[in-house]
């Protein structure tokens, strides 16, 4: 499971969708997010372990942008972990500019070295991009 919030709420039940309008969308946007394991506890990450967002056409897995904690992409989108088990991603307009219109899934994975297994995936949400 997968909570976002808008990056300077206080406290909010998190949102299943973010929308970005096509003419705005070369703006650098923020979301903050926290990742939960099967029993509904937040995962904590460890010393090694990493946070990884995956965007993909709905319904399809091939990816048009992958994220991941600590490896910036050549535009600057980013991972941070803020501490406890909440993450910000930092989505650079120009990477969100790579997209048409239209929905697309966000897949929020997450790896744990102590377990050396692979990526694990912890939920999706919907990314829609209007006009």
């Amino acid at each position: 499971m997968v909570k976002l919030y808008p990056p300077q709420a206080g406290s909010c039940t998190g949102t299943t969708e973010i929308s970005l309008a096509a003419v705005g969308r070369g703006l650098t946007k923020n979301f903050d997010f926290e990742m939960y394991d099967a029993c509904e506890l937040i995962i904590i990450p460890q010393v090694g372990d990493l946070a990884r967002c995956t965007f993909t056409g709905a319904g399809t897995s091939t990816a048009w942008l992958t994220v991941t904690e600590g490896t910036p992409t050549s535009n600057g989108s980013t991972i941070t972990h803020l501490g406890a088990g909440r993450y910000r991603l930092r989505l650079d307009g120009a990477d969100s500019n790579l997209a048409q219109t239209g929905v697309y899934s966000i897949h929020f994975d997450f790896y744990d070295l102590a377990d050396g297994a692979d990526w694990k995936r912890a939920g999706s949400r919907v990314l829609s991009i209007t006009p």
